[in-house]
Formats: C-alpha cells, sequence, structure tokens
C-alpha cells in the first residue's frame, strides 16, 4: 500500500493523507485566487503543488536544489483524432530528480487534484 486518503464527511474538515506510515499536512497556500497547496515530503523538503496553465505541477520550495528542475512532477493531458473518435490521454510525469518522493508525489497529487477539481467544478456553476 502506497498509500491512503480519508475524506472527511464534511467538507469544512480536512482530509487525513498518509503515506507509508507517515502522515502528511497538506496546507493551503498562496491567496483565495490560487488553489495553491504545500506539504513536506519524506526527505524533509517543503514542496507545492500549483496550478500553472490549467496544469497540475509540483514545485520545490526552501532549501532544494532548483538548478536541476524547476518542477518535480506535471500533470499532462492531451487530446488526438476528431469528433466521436476523439482520444484523451493523461500523465503524471515525475523526471528522476523526484523518484525519491515518488510515493509522496503519487498521494498528494490524487489529493489535489481532486479538490482542484471539485473546486473548479463549482467555479462553473
Amino acid at each position: 500500500q502506497v498509500g491512503v486518503i480519508e475524506w472527511p464527511d464534511h467538507p469544512l474538515d480536512p482530509a487525513q493523507l498518509v503515506v507509508g506510515t507517515r502522515d502528511v499536512q497538506m496546507l493551503k497556500s498562496g491567496s483565495i485566487y490560487t488553489s495553491s497547496e504545500r506539504f513536506t515530503a519524506v526527505d524533509g523538503y517543503v514542496y507545492e503543488w500549483q496550478i500553472h496553465g490549467l496544469r497540475p505541477q509540483l514545485v520545490p520550495l526552501r532549501g532544494y536544489n532548483r538548478a536541476s528542475s524547476s518542477y518535480v512532477a506535471t500533470f499532462v493531458q492531451s487530446q488526438s483524432g476528431f469528433c466521436l473518435r476523439r482520444k484523451h490521454t493523461s500523465s503524471l510525469f515525475v523526471p528522476p530528480e523526484g523518484f525519491h518522493i515518488l510515493d509522496d508525489i503519487v498521494v498528494t497529487f490524487i489529493y489535489f487534484e481532486s479538490k482542484w477539481r471539485d473546486k473548479e467544478g463549482t467555479k462553473s456553476r
């Protein structure tokens, strides 16, 4: 088991994230207009999920050697084909710099993407 997300019964209560045997706290950051959330990974560094061009990206924060990469993971979606034969693909791309925290990336991405989609769905109603 890589991790567990326990979604709360009440939408204002925080979810419980567990990666391996470690509790992970997701902290909202930025303004009310952004969807950024940060967490401390197993390596002790702080990372933040941000939306860039409608694309979630995981960015390393304080103390991390950012010279190697500006992001540690990014979610990519693409479409091909025409009309009824349109094909949609989605991938979570993790460069080698992120392999050591891969479990953290996967669990926090699922949480972040779900919350972001819920928020975007609420906006469009």
